[in-house]
């Protein structure tokens, strides 16, 4: 039920019979202070739509007033960049999480804390990171430049690998000192990084 606070500029609602659509002619943003229950039976709930491609289509949940929003928490899709946003803080649109339209790469502005389990390729995992494949499974650690690849790896049916993707020795560490190196080469030290023998103690 329209109120005298609405200013509307001719019909509040407009209906085009032949999209669907349904336009609001409201001059201001109506404000409601009591509860609004939006209910579908099919189809999209709540459709935002700028109908600007640069801009941001958004929802804020916050503290302070509707001009100046902060102490909360928006939920927006960046038309510049393509990326639906996730901000939390002081100021509502400080990014935590981005995720890529195109790519589905999402990424974390700060440190993320998981306190249960997290699985990959897997919906059950049974301690603090579970990894699975369909057939073999391979973990891999980079270097910066990627001039060292460490890969942990289990085999379907077969063995369990640990080794270098690249021309590095493997080196086996304990209390931050080195106990045993693997050459590039495959010669085998222990007590020594530079074994000249099949075997050097």
């Amino acid at each position: 039920r329209a109120r005298s606070a609405i200013s509307v500029s001719g019909n509040a609602l407009s209906y085009n019979s032949s999209t669907g659509v349904i336009t609001s002619n409201f001059e201001e943003s109506p404000t409601f202070t009591g509860n609004v229950n939006i209910s579908n039976s099919s189809g999209a709930t709540l459709n935002i739509n700028t109908a600007l491609g640069a801009a941001d289509s958004k929802i804020l949940l916050h503290e302070g007033s509707t001009a100046s929003p902060q102490n909360g928490a928006s939920i927006r899709y960046d038309g510049s960049a393509n990326n639906f946003k996730i901000g939390v803080g002081t100021n509502v649109d400080t990014t935590r999480l981005t995720i890529d339209r195109s790519t589905g790469l999402a990424t974390f502005a700060n440190n993320l804390t998981v306190t249960g389990n997290v699985g990959i390729g897997l919906t059950n995992p049974a301690v603090k990171l579970e990894i699975q494949d369909s057939t073999h499974t391979t973990m891999k650690i980079r270097s910066g430049n990627n001039d060292n690849i460490l890969f942990l790896q289990a085999l379907q049916s077969d063995e369990a690998r640990i080794g270098t993707d690249t021309n590095s020795a493997l080196s086996f560490f304990t209390n931050t000192g080195r106990r045993m190196t693997i050459t590039t080469s495959g010669l085998v030290g222990i007590g020594t990084n530079l074994p000249q023998k099949n075997l050097q103690i």
